[in-house]
């Protein structure tokens, strides 16, 4: 008699908006109201000293401290309003939160019960987003024990042999040393410097590797910044390594509906940053946008960069006794045929030198599109298989969504 592998019998993930307020609760539970109510008064205390770009930067970064809020205004209109977008994302995380919880042991749910609130949240996001893929795939997931440095996140079983899941998140972080945090509170003393001028357009802010935050500073840039713009300056350097430059616009604003704001992002380009505007009623004038650009790296260094932390991951984290396979996302790549440069390609073919490493998921930024009725989050990808692994199996299984 030969042993016949039965293939992973998919498992239902849909949610209706009737089953919405269960997962929120099901989700306040497993953190406990105590600990959420700890939380948001601390981020509350923490929004008091900061502007609206340090606070946009929280709302992406750490989306759940906003959403919760949302979801009980949502709670106290008895639900009759439709379900707003940050609320269906908050429904699906604490869907997968809740159903793999079971099989999480208590120092796992710990782990994540302290890290999903910190700067991290994403990262943590990652890993419970990729082991809900395969576990809607009907695969199982054993989740290894945190404090250990040399283990993956989870191994994934069913359906064939067992293998090893790391996960790798890239951030958008201009440089390495300047972070996301420091860019917003960067731009909201400018903004504060301009806020009543009525002036529109842009405003490229700029660091190169010499600069030094110092708090003490930030008044001083306010002033310089301010006095450029009244001299009607076109860039000035505010301090060692920093420098703003202007592109306002002469000609009287035009008005935005709420519905045009996503467009004007895309203007942005390559640059990372923020758009602030003036309301007036339902719609909205006056587009101030920040560009945040940092020190430049080439693409040669940018593949070095990835391939050194890559290889980093699979030495240390993916044992060559088991099949591996990486997953890497990319924040601030929204087109996933970057992956597909000959760069990256070099980048995946160094890697599968190690044969246990069977397959090699590159993520680009998730994407949602709403309706009326329903929610489509995407995560564009490209799966590589490693031709030359033992464990041909395991690099032909369900690594994305068909």
């Amino acid at each position: 008699m030969s042993l016949v592998v039965l293939p992973p019998i998919p498992r239902n993930s849909a949610i209706t908006e009737l089953r919405a307020p269960h997962y929120i609760r099901r989700l306040q539970r497993f953190f406990g109201r105590e600990e959420l109510a700890r939380v948001q008064q601390k981020f509350d205390r923490d929004l008091l000293h900061h502007g609206r770009m340090y606070r946009s930067w929280r709302n992406d970064r750490q989306p759940w401290l906003f959403s919760f809020r949302r979801a009980e205004q949502w709670r106290r209109d008895n639900y009759n309003s439709p379900c707003p977008l940050a609320i269906q994302k908050l429904v699906g995380d604490a869907q997968k939160i809740v159903e793999l919880k079971s099989s999480m042991t208590e120092s796992v749910q710990q782990k994540y019960k302290k890290d999903l609130f910190l700067e991290n949240h994403l990262d943590c996001m990652l890993e419970i987003e990729t082991a809900w893929h395969y576990y809607v795939q009907g695969f199982n997931i054993a989740w290894y024990e945190p404090g250990q440095k040399t283990i993956p996140e989870f191994r994934v079983q069913g359906g064939g042999p067992d293998f090893d899941v790391e996960c790798r998140r890239f951030k958008g972080d201009i440089a390495d040393d300047i972070k996301f945090p420091l860019f917003g509170e960067i731009c909201d003393v400018l903004f504060e410097a301009i806020a009543e001028s009525r002036k529109w357009g842009y405003v490229n802010v700029e660091v190169s590797a010499e600069f030094v935050f110092s708090p003490a500073e930030v008044t001083i840039w306010k002033c310089v910044f301010g006095a450029a713009v009244l001299q009607e300056k076109r860039s000035v350097n505010l301090a060692n390594g920093l420098t703003a430059s202007m592109d306002f616009e002469s000609a009287a604003s035009p008005i935005y509906s709420a519905e045009q704001l996503p467009d004007l992002a895309t203007k942005l380009g390559d640059a990372t940053g923020y758009f602030i505007f003036r309301r007036q009623g339902e719609k909205f004038v006056e587009p101030i946008g920040f560009r945040c650009l940092g020190p430049r790296k080439t693409p040669e260094e940018l593949t070095k960069r990835i391939y050194n932390e890559l290889k980093r991951k699979v030495d240390r984290q993916l044992s060559p006794e088991r099949a591996g396979v990486l997953v890497a996302r990319f924040e601030g790549v929204y087109d996933p045929n970057v992956f597909n440069s000959e760069g990256m390609k070099d980048v995946v073919r160094s890697l599968f030198k190690r044969t246990h490493l069977a397959a090699c998921v590159l993520q680009a930024t998730d994407s949602i599109q709403d309706d009326e009725i329903s929610m489509l989050h995407t995560i564009p990808s490209v799966l590589y298989i490693n031709s030359d692994s033992p464990f041909g199996d395991v690099g032909n299984a369900a690594h994305l969504v068909r």
